[in-house]
């Protein structure tokens, strides 16, 4: 991923999620972290149990 796009990325989760992740926390997102996030942004019903394990793995690699 480019330094762009990366900015890119960076700016759309802070403004869509108010979610501030440095870069390397931006590489390490998958698309079912942000699936999940997405739906829980809109109010989407998601699967409980696809919600803890991605947001089991999500928080693990950030730290939490």
């Amino acid at each position: 991923m480019d330094s762009m796009t990366s900015v890119e990325i960076k700016e759309s989760l802070e403004r869509e999620f108010e979610l501030f992740l440095t870069p390397q926390e931006i590489r390490n997102l998958t698309f079912a972290s942000l699936y999940v996030l997405s739906a829980v942004n809109q109010g989407t019903d998601v699967d409980k149990r696809q919600l803890e394990g991605t947001r089991t793995q999500f928080c693990s690699k950030l730290g939490n």
